[in-house]
């Protein structure tokens, strides 16, 4: 059977949305045959959406396994026990600290935890408590320290970040995020109105691709939490970011006809289905140069607000480095995003 790539995240979106809306439970057997045909012909389209883990945790409660989604759970169980073991560490010393895009409602696939502590004097005292716990410290980057760690056969990395940044361009506040602090399975991560406009700031000014598994997340925390879209709009305004959550809430929309018709997507402004226009052909989701450039220039206005003009022009002159400067080259030339192995 032959599903073209729109109806592949369409059909995906709604089968892993009722999972999991359900509390995991499925029942629907009829879907068995199609996600087993995935899983041997769609690889790699599953791998760059992160969609291995829900699909694992999906076909198990259908009493199907593979080896593939075995790793890739037994993966996703370590890192979660490692974030819960190294909060605990971390509150009982009194850090100030937070994990950000790493602890989600919809479970991706992870790369490594991500963890943003406060101060000089929280970073210090996070990397005591790491080093005391197993693990080494493989890189310092700017803004960053990895540390790793090997755990029943898995490496589990863990990135220390004193800001939210792309190379050095501040795109999500740090005082914002620890304004609201939130507890999911034990541990500290940061509220829901903050996790949702994180994964919408990295995903489209940062990485600069979205996955399917990050627009689950986003539409199953809203129905979690009863986020309110015009609260969620005010707070991506005040961020300088309604240009990204246009888009987010565009994309959902395109998957989820409920979401189409209470949100009136069709009497939206030119301008707004402008800047906000994507393929939704492409593999993995791009966010056009018609919302990235406007995005960056909305966020820099943004921050003249409350940062002087040499620190915001300083901030812009960092982003074609490191890190940033790898996904602008594979941006512009229409390569895939770097997206962790199943072997890593």
């Amino acid at each position: 059977m032959n599903i073209s790539v729109y109806d592949k995240y369409r059909w995906l979106f709604m089968v892993l949305k009722d999972f999991y809306e359900r509390n995991k439970c499925g029942d629907n057997t009829d879907i068995l045959p199609v996600l087993v045909r995935m899983l041997e012909t769609d690889l790699e389209f599953l791998r760059l959406n992160k969609l291995l883990v829900g699909l694992a945790e999906l076909c198990c409660s259908l009493s199907y396994r593979s080896a593939i989604l075995d790793q890739r759970i037994r993966r996703y169980r370590v890192y979660v026990e490692e974030a819960k073991r190294i909060s605990r560490a971390m509150v009982s010393h009194d850090i100030k600290f937070v994990f950000f895009k790493s602890v989600t409602v919809f479970p991706k696939d992870i790369a490594d935890l991500d963890v943003l502590v406060f101060g000089d004097k929280d970073l210090k005292n996070a990397e005591k408590i790491l080093a005391e716990i197993g693990y080494r410290k493989r890189r310092k980057a700017l803004e960053q320290h990895l540390w790793s760690l090997s755990k029943n056969g898995v490496i589990v990395d863990i990135e220390l970040h004193t800001i939210v940044a792309a190379a050095g361009y501040e795109y999500y506040p740090k005082n914002i995020i620890f304004r609201n602090v939130a507890e999911l399975d034990g541990i500290k991560t940061t509220s829901p109105l903050d996790s949702l406009m994180l994964t919408v700031a990295h995903n489209v000014v940062k990485d600069l691709y979205i996955t399917l598994a990050d627009i689950l997340d986003f539409a199953l925390t809203i129905d979690k939490y009863n986020v309110d879209f015009n609260t969620l709009i005010r707070h991506a305004r005040n961020l300088g970011l309604t240009i990204p959550l246009l888009l987010y809430i565009f994309l959902l929309s395109e998957f989820d006809e409920k979401v189409h018709k209470r949100l009136g997507v069709d009497n939206y402004s030119f301008w707004q289905k402008l800047f906000t226009a994507i393929n939704c052909k492409n593999v993995p989701l791009r966010p056009g140069i018609n919302t990235l450039i406007p995005s960056y220039l909305m966020m820099t206005l943004n921050k003249l607000r409350y940062k002087p003009l040499s620190r915001v022009f300083s901030e812009v002159l960092s982003l074609p480095h490191s890190k940033g400067l790898d996904n602008l080259i594979y941006y512009i030339l229409g390569a895939k995003p770097l997206v962790k192995k199943l072997s890593e």
